[in-house]
């Protein structure tokens, strides 16, 4: 025995509650109820479409348009912060393995991206231990501003030399931000460590300053 419900969009939905199954209006197959996403706002609580079909349609509209949905994605994100960030760690603790394989292939894909998120999070370990200001710092923006030239010893630097120095450090008070961050070679900046440029007596004539 089965009824005939009217569905959305002027489709009709056959469905039979004696075995529990759905007559899909866009694949035109007879599934069971399991197969197709709840509906509150229909009459036997279920979509007209199974979930095959909806996960199609989605993918298509997403595909087609893809900077509204980024737009949407960020915006949900946003509102729900907190969410993500516990589901995210839940998501890691239970998928080790998922975990190590997408981080290769990330690390393998933007090895500089890897680097700046070590740097980043190695600066704001320190500046909270120090109690000073401190953003988010895109690197490559640093390098575009100043160039390969160090600061310390005036000074060209070849491109696998280049380090990244905060004027003022994090120990006496710098902030890790923009303005606090310039380019040196690797030798000038484990040389200036942790003082102050007053403190140098080796510095060129680009490090006054």
């Amino acid at each position: 025995m089965s009824s005939f419900i009217g569905g959305g969009h002027g489709f009709g939905t056959s469905f039979d509650p004696a075995f529990q199954t759905k007559h899909c209006h866009k694949c035109n197959t007879t599934k069971h109820l399991s197969e197709f996403p709840k509906n509150r706002a229909r009459k036997d609580g279920y979509n007209s479409q199974c979930k095959d079909c909806k996960n199609a349609n989605s993918k298509r509209d997403r595909e087609a348009r893809p900077e509204h949905y980024k737009i949407i994605n960020k915006k949900h994100r946003d509102n729900n912060l907190t969410y993500y960030r516990e589901y995210g760690k839940k998501w890691r603790r239970e998928n080790p393995d998922k975990c190590k394989q997408y981080d290769s292939n990330y690390i393998t894909k933007h090895p500089e991206r890897k680097k700046e998120s070590w740097r980043n999070a190695t600066a704001k370990r320190r500046a909270l231990k120090f109690l000073t200001q401190t953003q988010e710092v895109l690197y490559s923006d640093i390098l575009d501003r100043d160039g390969l030239w160090c600061y310390l010893c005036n000074s060209e630097i070849y491109i696998e030399d280049v380090h990244f120095d905060h004027v003022v450090p994090l120990s006496k008070g710098g902030s890790h931000m923009y303005e606090n961050i310039k380019v040196t070679h690797s030798h000038c900046n484990k040389r200036k460590s942790d003082k102050l440029l007053s403190e140098l007596d080796w510095i060129s004539v680009g490090g006054e300053t």
